[in-house]
């Protein structure tokens, strides 16, 4: 019997683990119509650091825009700890003629819970008032 519970006490402690496991989680923005190039901003109001992994652009049909978008400024690089208080930026063209989709979102990465971190995409178009500028 003492045989029994042990080892199944063994097997529910390797099937639910032995303590907390960071899980990766992923934040993501809203679709923005951008015809030209557009501006991810990834913001930690907390009061620890938080690792991020990556800051991706996807499409509309959800495919990453690999090669694109052209980066033409950024603030930071990934993988690396985004610091309280602190806000990174990614500054990005899309539309090229192998990649016509003028839509496009801001997807980051992170291993930690990432409660702290806000992520907003606004096209560049400075006169657009819909870029939230």
């Amino acid at each position: 019997m003492q045989r029994i519970l042990l080892t199944s006490a063994l097997a529910l402690g390797l099937s639910i683990g032995f303590g907390p496991v960071a899980h990766a989680k992923i934040l993501s923005t809203g679709l923005v119509y951008d015809p030209g190039d557009a501006f991810c901003t990834v913001a930690n109001i907390g009061t620890t650091k938080v690792q991020v992994t990556s800051v991706k652009f996807f499409d509309n049909s959800g495919s990453e825009l690999v090669g694109f978008p052209v980066v033409l400024q950024s603030n930071c690089s990934f993988p690396n700890p985004i610091f309280p208080g602190q806000s990174c930026f990614i500054y990005a063209t899309f539309l090229t003629p192998a990649h016509p989709n003028p839509y496009a979102r801001c997807v980051v990465d992170t291993p930690t819970p990432g409660k702290s971190l806000r992520v907003r995409i606004t096209n560049g178009n400075a006169d657009d008032s819909s870029n939230g500028w």
